[in-house]
């Protein structure tokens, strides 16, 4: 059972039970979380999506600086789906459908990407006089392997994901995927408690999703999420994600506070809320995800040489 304040799921047994309501036969979105959460490979494609991500930020500075925040990683995910010139208004407009950037911070994002030479100014102007931005071939070939990597976890919950990921070198079908990952992310926003504590408290600081990502992939074949002790050390952490010690126990004051953790004597415990709110969260990126793999694959059909169709998706039958 779901804690009362977490603002994710009333009663997942309830929900897999069948008493949720539909809409024309779809599955609602807190059913659709809920078997997610129940699905038994969702520990370990959690673990693997994690795991992943911490391997591509210590690989490649740049895709590390873009995981480096969730608005730097809604920058990029935007730019990513404006293939015909990046803008500034362009980007604006995208970052205010998740309400996570001011346009000042939107404009000094766009000069992140062009310092991490993921964008570069075109020769042509919008009408206005404004300046448009291409994106480079070294961030999309970035962006696929990241893409690649999280659907390789996807494929732990559903098959489906391994042949979408198999397809992200199709330009046609990279561009549909990125554009239709981005509305499903958006679509998962208006459907989130907006103050999740979790997310507050890691999400949207400086290196908070490397730090949990570092908590969560421990104890691999444990329950989700391991509860316990963790083995972390807060220099380690720091040093790691190129941030001050005092910021890491900021932070971990701050998820205590919250009632996230609990820690003494060298050790961290993750609380019920914080289990219940990982599993809510990470259930609606997967769930995210694997819409975006059936959606791309019905609308790319026939638009790539091969002419392969995806298959049906079973994670949600």
């Amino acid at each position: 059972m779901l804690g009362k304040n977490d603002g994710c799921l009333d009663d997942a047994a309830d929900h897999l039970a069948g008493t949720a309501s539909r809409e024309a036969g779809t599955p609602t979105p807190e059913r659709l979380r809920a078997r997610m959460i129940a699905h038994p490979g969702f520990p370990a494609a959690v673990r693997a999506l994690g795991q992943g991500m911490l391997s591509l930020s210590a690989a490649d500075r740049a895709i590390d600086g873009i995981f480096k925040d969730a608005g730097r990683y809604v920058v990029a995910a935007c730019a990513a789906t404006m293939p015909f010139g990046v803008t500034l208004a362009g980007l604006k407009a995208l970052c205010a459908k998740f309400g996570l950037l001011s346009p000042g911070r939107a404009a000094a994002m766009l000069l992140y990407l062009r310092y991490l030479g993921y964008v570069s100014p075109w020769r042509d102007r919008s009408a206005g006089g404004r300046a448009i931005y291409r994106t480079s071939p070294t961030f999309l070939a970035a962006w696929r392997t990241h893409y690649r990597a999280v659907l390789d976890a996807a494929a732990l919950i559903d098959p489906g994901a391994g042949r979408a990921a198999a397809r992200l070198d199709d330009p046609a079908f990279f561009q549909r995927f990125c554009q239709l990952h981005l509305d499903a992310l958006v679509e998962g926003i208006g459907q989130a408690d907006p103050n999740m504590a979790y997310v507050r408290v890691f999400m949207n600081r400086y290196a908070g999703s490397q730090i949990a990502w570092a908590l969560l992939v421990q104890h691999g074949d444990g329950p989700f999420p391991f509860a316990g002790p963790l083995a972390i050390s807060k220099a380690d952490l720091a040093r790691r994600f190129g941030v001050s010690l005092m910021h890491v126990k900021r932070m971990f004051t701050a998820a205590a506070r919250e009632g996230l953790i609990e820690q003494g004597g060298g050790q961290v415990f993750l609380t019920a809320l914080a289990q219940d709110q990982v599993r809510c969260l990470y259930a609606a990126q997967f769930v995210a995800l694997l819409t975006t793999c059936e959606r791309t694959m019905a609308a790319t059909v026939g638009l790539t040489a091969e002419g392969v169709d995806g298959g049906d998706f079973s994670w949600s039958a």
